[in-house]
């Protein structure tokens, strides 16, 4: 029922649409219905009447369904009761003009015409059928069927019935299906479950008449398919038929043309399995020969032709499979193999041979620096055994050598593949590294012993690194510094030969493989033929193994180095306790002897070598640090027993001075126990006497200038030591003598004008070497260190030179209080002369001249002597302004009176002294000189003329006398 509902609502939607289409071919057919009933009608007058009944009824429905007016109707129902209706006349006519028509007046004429008028409406529809689709014949049989059978509507069956849920046994479902059935009495129930049971039959007669209506519209295209299905079996049989006749036929023509076709194809293979079997016999043949042929050519060591056969043959095996699996050859592949490694491992060998250098140290260390290590061992204490070995060849000069031994076996590698050389080059790269390392324990032990004399062990190239170094270190550490640094330079020597020999392969691969011209270049000029053989050879060498090669090249170049510098760094750090404690000479010897191998393997190796140069930087730090703690006791302990006197300076100490001041990049050694003559130094044509502490305070700075620019890296700290040291010496020289701490300290008596003049000149030296220091220390330095060090410099100098003032100021100082000094004795002298009155004449100078004359004498011959000249005009000027002031002032302050003894004493004093201070240099104007000349004269205009014959000349004669001794006198003054 849910189907039939499902279908009936369907049929619905699909009756409402075609509704509108129909209703013009609907009208025509019912209208042929209409006539077709008529006659049937009539013919069946005598039917009974409820047949009648029947077929009026419908042809109304008929009638209702055409949509025909209640006239047509009424008309239709008079013809077929035989009575004319008064409407069914036509408009405008009467019943007495017009007879009455009945359907009796047809009867003839309807008997005459009705078979042929069913024959005609059959064959109309029947060709109306065939011109039709298949749709329109559906639709129009679908609506025949609903005319005949009057088939009612879809709306009017209830919507309950359509539900999915519609099921009548739930009690909800049954009493909407039978509503109204509960309002009933028991009496009308059986009557209304009756007319219930009806309706429901109605509607399921209504849903059956709809599927049979879809049934009608899908018949159509049912039979049409099984009308082309039935075609579809008929041609199947068709072709059935005929394929088997074709078949038949294909046997009959392979029975005629092709079996002779097949013998001749089977007689041709035949005969090409026969030629091939002949030529697989002879390529048996020829692998045979091939096989005995690789053989012979590596009994005669022609190893590029066996590898050359060898490819062959393995081509041949690679080409033909049927070869490869036959028992004759089953072992060939590996027999090649063995072959193959076994020529591999040859070639191999000699080309490592070829360019590689012997283990014999003999042949590395020349016998003459073996005899020069022998001598200075000698000079340093020990006793070194007689030389026992002939004179060696060295071959690390003779670049010619490398290629008679290289290029011969590099060309066999070349012709034997890419390959080889690549394995070659890294075997070649393992045995120098090898060899490098064990050279080192070879050449360590050859020097040793012929130092020493003893040998820790026997051989030394199956020792391992830690035994080797535990072995020799006590050995090493026990040698004297120059012994040392000539065994570094030996052993740099060593090393040199190995790092010659990696770049001269480096060299020939570069030429050969990488066609770099200048490399090139370089090995024509040593043997022209054998490099245009090897770059033949080389000629379709692949691009990525070139480069292969290359790298190796430069790897194991790099890679010597690098053990190199190890082992190297290792001997020096096995002498670091020593070193540190090493005189600044041996140092830089042994700095030297460093920086030799450095330069070498750097400039060779294009890369700096790290491990050393920080094992270097970390000795040299603690050098500093020991020699600066050392130069700073040493300083000290100088100062303290410094007796500032004239030092006598070393030979060779203007040439170390000269060095310093132009920069020179070189400075000459200084032996301190190599003492001259001299005793000054000459820096920008200004002499300087320095004192013996001055003198090694300059050597030790000359010390640190030669570090700093043998270590660039620890250039700051060492001028930052460089700096502390001169401001150590400053600070000390001030405490000693500005101070008079040498007093206490050097246990001098007095600090004397001389004292003073010689600390003016050690500090003057420095002063004037300072720049120079400054310039040659910053030029290593860059970066903000660079300036703060030039600051640090500048502050030094200035402090320097405040200190050369004092000085300056000192001696000023002292000589203002002898001057006040001899002027409170003048006082004394003028009182004790006006108590004595005029009874004596004056004889000469009194004490206070002579004394004043003497000390001003000895003090200008010191500053003279030791002095430069503007030194000399700024002290003895000052010296000489403030005398003369203090004189005039304190003698115009005496009260002479009338006494004329004390005025003629003045008198000579005064002449004493003017005479006396003209010997001394003028610092500015001559206004002094004329002061103290002036008043001379004024007190000599006051002395009457001398009552006894003696000339005055005479008497100005013995004061001037007396004047010059006392000016000769040795006596010094006192600056306590």
């Amino acid at each position: 029922r849910a189907r039939r509902r499902e279908n009936a609502s369907g049929r619905r939607a699909m009756a409402r649409s075609n509704d509108a289409d129909a209703s013009a071919m609907a009208s025509l057919a019912s209208a042929r219905r209409y006539a077709y009933l008529s006659s049937i009608v009539h013919a069946e007058e005598d039917d009974e009447d409820d047949v009648r009944t029947r077929a009026m009824g419908t042809l109304s429905a008929m009638v209702a369904s055409v949509g025909l007016d209640a006239s047509v109707a009424r008309a239709l129902e008079s013809v077929a009761s035989g009575t004319p209706s008064a409407s069914a006349r036509a408009p405008g006519t009467s019943a007495s003009l017009l007879p009455e028509v009945s359907m009796k007046d047809f009867e003839g004429y309807l008997r005459r015409t009705r078979e042929r008028y069913a024959e005609f409406v059959e064959q109309r529809a029947y060709a109306a059928a065939a011109r039709a689709t298949p749709e329109e014949r559906s639709e129009a049989r679908l609506r025949r069927y609903e005319l005949e059978e009057g088939v009612s509507e879809l709306s009017s069956v209830p919507d309950l019935f359509f539900d999915e849920t519609f099921d009548l046994s739930r009690p909800e479902t049954f009493a909407r299906a039978c509503a109204g059935l509960e309002d009933q009495s028991l009496r009308n129930l059986a009557r209304a479950s009756m007319d219930a049971q009806e309706h429901l039959s109605a509607h399921l007669d209504t849903i059956e008449q709809h599927l049979i209506r879809e049934i009608i519209a899908k018949s159509d295209e049912f039979f049409d398919a099984l009308k082309e299905l039935r075609d579809l079996h008929d041609s199947m049989t068709e072709t059935q038929i005929t394929v088997g006749s074709m078949r038949q036929t294909v046997r009959n023509i392979g029975e005629h043309l092709v079996k002779p076709g097949q013998l001749m194809i089977d007689l041709n293979d035949k005969r090409d399995k026969m030629q091939g079997l002949t030529e697989k016999f002879a390529s048996i043949a020829a692998l045979q020969q091939m096989r005995l042929d690789m053989d012979v050519f590596v009994e005669s060591t022609d190893y590029p032709g066996a590898l050359q056969i060898a490819e062959d043959i393995r081509k041949t095996l690679a080409d033909d499979r049927v070869l490869a699996k036959l028992s004759c050859f089953r072992k060939l592949p590996e027999h090649i193999e063995r072959t193959v490694s076994k020529v591999r491992n040859v070639m191999i060998g000699d080309f490592v041979a070829g360019a590689s250098l012997p283990r014999d140290a003999k042949a590395v260390v020349s016998p003459k620096t073996l005899e020069h290590l022998s001598k200075v061992a000698a000079a340093n204490g020990l006793k070194p055994p007689a030389a026992n070995f002939n004179e060696a060849p060295q071959f690390g000069d003779k670049r010619g050598n490398v290629l008679d031994t290289t290029i011969p076996p590099f060309i066999a590698l070349l012709f034997s593949g890419s390959s080889f050389v690549c394995d070659a080059l890294e075997a070649w790269s393992s045995a120098m590294s090898e060899d490098v390392r064990q050279i080192e324990h070879v050449a360590v032990d050859v020097m040793l012993s012929r130092v020493t004399g003893e040998r820790v062990k026997s051989s030394t190239t199956s020792m391992e690194e830690g035994v080797f170094d535990s072995a020799y270190a006590n050995a090493i550490r026990k040698l004297p510094g120059e012994v040392f640094v000539e065994m570094l330079v030996a052993l740099t020597e060593t090393f040199n030969a190995y790092f010659e020999r990696a770049n001269q392969i480096k060299l020939v691969i570069r030429g050969v493989i990488g066609n770099d011209e200048e490399a090139l270049t370089q090995l024509r000029s040593i043997d022209e033929n054998l490099i245009l053989a090897a770059h033949e050879a080389a000629t379709n060498f692949d691009y990525v193994c070139s480069q292969t090669a290359l790298a190796t090249s430069n790897e194991a170049l790099n890679k010597v180095i690098d053990i190199a510098q190890g082992r190297f760094a290792k001997i020096l750090g096995i002498r670091a306790p020593m070193n540190i404690n090493l005189s600044a000479r041996e140092f830089m010897r042994i700095m030297d002897a460093t920086n030799g191998f450095l330069d070498s393997a750097e400039s060779l190796g294009k890369h700096r070598c790290l491990s050393l140069r920080s094992t270097v930087a970390n000795q040299s730090k603690a050098f500093i640090r020991e020699q600066h703690a050392t130069a700073s006791t040493k300083l000290v302990s100088l100062l303290e027993c410094e007796t500032w006197a004239l030092a006598k300076l070393p030979k060779h100490f203007q040439a170390l001075v000269d060095a310093l001041a132009d920069g020179t990049s070189k400075l000459p050694d200084v032996m301190s126990e190599d003492v001259g003559d001299a005793s000054f130094v000459v820096v920008a044509d200004e002499k300087f006497h320095p004192v013996n502490s001055a003198v090694l305070l300059l050597q030790m700075l000359t010390d640190y200038v030669r570090l700093a620019r043998q270590i660039p890296s620890l250039s700051t700290e060492v001028t930052h030591r460089t700096i502390d040291l001169v401001k150590q010496y400053n600070t000390a020289v001030c405490q000693l003598i500005l101070g008079a701490g040498a007093m206490q300290v050097s246990k001098l008596k007095s600090i004397t004008a001389k004292h003073l003049c010689l600390a003016q000149q050690s500090v003057s030296l420095f002063a004037s070497l300072l720049p120079t220091l400054q310039e040659a220390m910053c030029a290593l330095i860059e970066g903000p260190k660079h300036v703060l060090l030039r600051q640090e410099f500048e502050r030094m100098l200035r402090d320097l030179k405040l200190h050369k003032s004092e000085i300056h100021d000192k001696l000023v100082s002292i000589m203002r209080d002898r001057v006040e000094f001899h002027l409170h004795r003048l006082a004394s002298i003028v009182e004790s002369l006006r108590d004595e009155g005029n009874v004596k004449q004056v004889d000469g100078a009194s004490d206070f001249a002579i004394s004043l004359t003497k000390e001003m004498g000895t003090l200008r011959r010191v500053i003279c002597e030791l002095l430069s000249e503007d030194d000399r005009r700024d002290v003895l000027g000052r010296v000489r302004d403030e005398a003369v002031a203090s004189i005039v002032s304190r003698v115009q302050s005496l009260e002479s009176g009338d006494n004329l003894r004390i005025i003629a004493q003045l008198s000579v004093d005064l002449d004493v002294c003017a005479d006396s201070m003209k010997e001394m240099p003028v610092s500015g104007a001559d206004a002094s000189e004329d002061a103290l000349a002036s008043l001379a004269s004024a007190f000599r205009l006051k002395v009457p003329p001398p009552v006894v014959n003696e000339p005055a000349d005479d008497v100005s004669a013995r004061e001037k006398e007396q004047v010059g001794q006392n000016k000769a006198a040795d006596d010094k003054p006192s600056t306590d």
